[in-house]
């Protein structure tokens, strides 16, 4: 029934397409995600869930906030995020499973976190001495040497590891999941700590669903509660870290306005408590939207460098002066006011160099990640893997330039493999 459904939402967002009617292409492609959701593919269903909320959100035009959505740049945007779901329909997950490769933490696992904790924790004392409270004052947070910000956001790979703990207490948690998330969010990252929360959240609840045919039926029912425990806390921890940071920053800097002007200023419905709550997911959204639709409707593309804007931020690391792709829209294409640069989103990031083709982008990323997806259920590694860089796409989605924390993060994740054990568990032929 729901195949069906889905055939019929599909077909009707073909004829919005031919009709370019924004309103019908909105609510088929928000039909189309919804089934998605329900299917039983659960990496499909969590970026469907994503999607949702963000094309539902960033594509209202409730507000004159970074202008009005066009009806091109909606087309765009809802092939660029059906045609990412592709891969998953072709890299299906391994089903018929004889044996479970697991790692178990060493003593020397615990050993290189504690000094790596040490490190970063040393770098934020350094902060502070030189930038004062970046938490309080986040515009501060655009002066720090990205050598030192990638040092600190470094800690935020160690908690990916804690559902692996043979032993787990609430001391462990706090030293190994909240001590290395904290200094991130002195130092202002929103979204870079939720996409580790979400990769933890993957991690957990892929790794103890794998097991399940070795429990008993009263362990799976004691396990289904704790996991729903566990999404609804850190669920409540994600929104405080993502809405908190929000006002903060709205409450305490010198150049951005309040949240009630913002709600003035830029003509929405009114200034409900409602249109509050939603506005920094929504201003969130709307912001990188809007900047790829300014993007499409003027037709800006890359005249500033021979490399391509999407992959010239991975060459601010080399010698000489290279300006990151966000300053350079910020300041010479589109126009900001704030010294930070823009965030296009991902269709705005290839369509400066890639036009039209843009829509393929997510789906080509997506096809390298699928490949550690097909195994993620019988192999602790390539879940790791597979979690890591699929919270990191849906970020790349929202940001639009790929980032050298990305692939550091990775690379990070993989050095941490070397303290682990590889064994491995049988668990007889399962379809």
């Amino acid at each position: 029934m729901r195949n069906i459904a889905l055939i019929i939402s599909i077909f009707g967002y073909l004829i919005s397409l031919y009709l370019q009617d924004y309103v019908m292409i909105y609510i088929t492609t928000m039909s189309c995600l919804f089934l998605i959701f329900l299917s039983n593919n659960a990496g499909a269903k969590i970026m469907s869930f994503v999607y949702f909320l963000y094309f539902g959100l960033a594509t209202l035009n409730i507000s004159t906030y970074r202008g009005t959505i066009s009806v091109e740049t909606l087309t765009l945007y809802s092939l660029l995020i059906l045609i990412s779901f592709i891969p998953f329909l072709i890299f299906r997950q391994v089903s018929n499973r004889q044996s479970y490769t697991q790692l178990k933490i060493t003593q020397l696992f615990f050993s290189v976190a504690n000094t790596h904790l040490s490190i970063v924790y040393l770098c934020v004392l350094l902060v502070v001495v030189l930038y004062g409270n970046v938490f309080i004052n986040q515009e501060a947070r655009f002066n720090i040497s990205p050598a030192i910000g990638y040092i600190v956001k470094s800690s935020l790979i160690i908690p990916l590891f804690y559902p692996f703990f043979e032993k787990k207490n609430k001391l462990k948690f706090f030293i190994y999941v909240v001590l290395p998330i904290l200094p991130t969010i002195f130092l202002g990252g929103r979204g870079t700590v939720i996409i580790i929360l979400g990769a933890y959240l993957i991690v957990n609840f892929w790794r103890e669903s794998s097991l399940k045919s070795t429990m008993s039926e009263k362990k799976r029912d004691i396990d289904k509660k704790k996991q729903k425990k566990t999404l609804i806390r850190f669920g409540l921890i994600g929104a405080v870290i993502l809405f908190g940071l929000y006002y903060i920053r709205r409450l305490f800097s010198k150049e951005l306005i309040g949240v009630s002007m913002i709600l003035k200023i830029y003509k929405f419905p009114s200034t409900s408590w409602v249109y509050v709550l939603i506005l920094p997911l929504y201003t969130g959204f709307r912001e990188t939207v809007g900047i790829s639709n300014v993007i499409i409707e003027n037709q800006f593309s890359n005249v500033y460098s021979s490399t391509p804007m999407f992959f010239s931020e991975l060459l601010t690391i080399l010698p000489g002066d290279h300006v990151a792709p966000g300053q350079v829209l910020g300041k010479q294409i589109i126009g900001s006011t704030l010294d930070g640069g823009l965030t296009p989103g991902l269709l705005g990031g290839l369509y400066l160099d890639f036009g039209n083709m843009s829509i393929f982008g997510g789906g080509i990323i997506m096809g390298l990640i699928c490949v550690y997806y097909r195994k993620s259920r019988i192999n602790n590694y390539h879940l790791l893997i597979f979690a890591l860089s699929f919270v990191q796409f849906l970020h790349l989605f929202h940001r639009g330039f790929l980032k050298l924390e990305y692939f550091t993060f990775i690379l990070l994740l993989i050095i941490y493999f070397s303290f682990t054990i590889k064994s491995k568990i049988n668990l007889g032929y399962e379809k």
